[in-house]
Parts: structure tokens; sequence; C-alpha cells
């Protein structure tokens, strides 16, 4: 009788054993497989920072064509839809050039335009446009009073003085990636300066 409770208790024993064993085991790997789970979240959240001032909004080839043959076609986003209004309403005269377009094609950038800008009250990736926001919202991105507080940091001399640059409204030539609306600030190479950081 006692020969037979030592091996009943020796296999429940080792039955225990194992499970602990096997639940070790199993915790270790989950363990390890979480940790490399965590740690590419981490990468992955370490290289979306780079993504956080991506703008989605949709592209248009005609507007990138017609608007981005003398300028770079800035994200729709950048302004309000009164500030694209004003602007698409006064093209024989825009910014002391004659950009006037056909009816077709300027019905098309225009609705594009309003269709994308920004909109009081709509949240939107780059809804911080709007702060402070004059009652009649100006049509120069550079006179936004948000974008003016981004930049007011930075030396004339490094922009306006920089022959490389030469404006602050040259935003491709800082933001490599402007024309895709990425304005991250740990992406800034100020030509001739290198990398901006405030």
């Amino acid at each position: 009788m006692n020969t037979k409770m030592s091996k009943t208790r020796w296999l429940i024993g080792v039955l225990l054993l194992g499970t602990v064993l096997a639940f070790s085991l199993l915790g270790v790997v989950t363990a390890s497989g979480y940790s490399e789970s965590y740690k590419q979240g981490k990468d992955d959240h370490e290289g979306s920072r780079h993504l956080e001032s991506q703008i989605t909004f949709r592209q248009n080839k005609l507007y990138n064509e017609e608007c981005g043959a003398c300028h770079v076609a800035y994200p729709p986003g950048l302004l309000p839809v009164e500030s694209w209004q004003r602007l698409m309403g006064g093209l024989e005269n825009h910014f002391d050039e004659n950009a006037e377009l056909d009816s077709e094609t300027f019905a098309h950038i225009n609705d594009y335009l309003e269709e994308e800008a920004l909109q009081r009250g709509q949240p939107a990736k780059l809804s911080k446009m709007l702060r402070n926001l004059p009652d009649i919202a100006p049509i120069r991105i550079t006179e936004l009073p948000y974008f003016i507080s981004k930049h007011d940091e930075v030396p004339s001399r490094m922009v306006i003085k920089n022959p490389k640059v030469g404006s602050f409204s040259r935003c491709n030539s800082c933001h490599k990636g402007a024309e895709k609306g990425v304005f991250d600030e740990d992406m800034v190479a100020i030509p001739g300066f290198g990398h901006w950081d405030d």
C-alpha cells in the first residue's frame, strides 16, 4: 500500500512539476514575444514620430501641375477655405503675377481646394493652423498667427537672407516633404545651416 501510495504521489509530483515547468516556459516565451512585440511597437512609434506631421489629404494632379509650376503646390489643409476662396477670386493678380486659368481648370481646382481646405469647427490634421485666426483670414500661409509662432525663433539670416531659401513661403526648401504635407520639426534642414532644432 505504501509503495502504491508513493508511486501515486511521485506521479502526481512529476505531473505538477511538469505543469509548472510548462507554464513557466510558456511564460518565458510569451514574455519574450511580448518584449519583441513591445520593442517593435516602440520602434514603430519612434518611426511614426516623423509621420506625426504628415497631412492626409487627397492629391490632385491638375492642382499639382498648375500651381506647382511656379511654387510648391501647398497642401490645401494649410489654409482655411475663405483664404482659398479669396486667392482663387484674384488669380489675375496672384502676388503680382497673372495666374488666370481657363474656366474648366478653375472650377476643378477651386472645388478641390474648397473640399480639402481647413473649415472652422471641423477637426482636421492641421486645425492648429486656425489658432488665433483673425476674422478675415490672410491669404498668405506665412501670415497665419500659428505659422508665425512656429517660425518666430528662426533667424531671418537663415531664411530671408539665405540665397538657398529666400522666403518663409518656400516651405519645401527646409521641409523636404512639404509637397506631401510633411512638416515634422525633427526633419527640418535649412540649406547651408543643416538640421534646425529650436
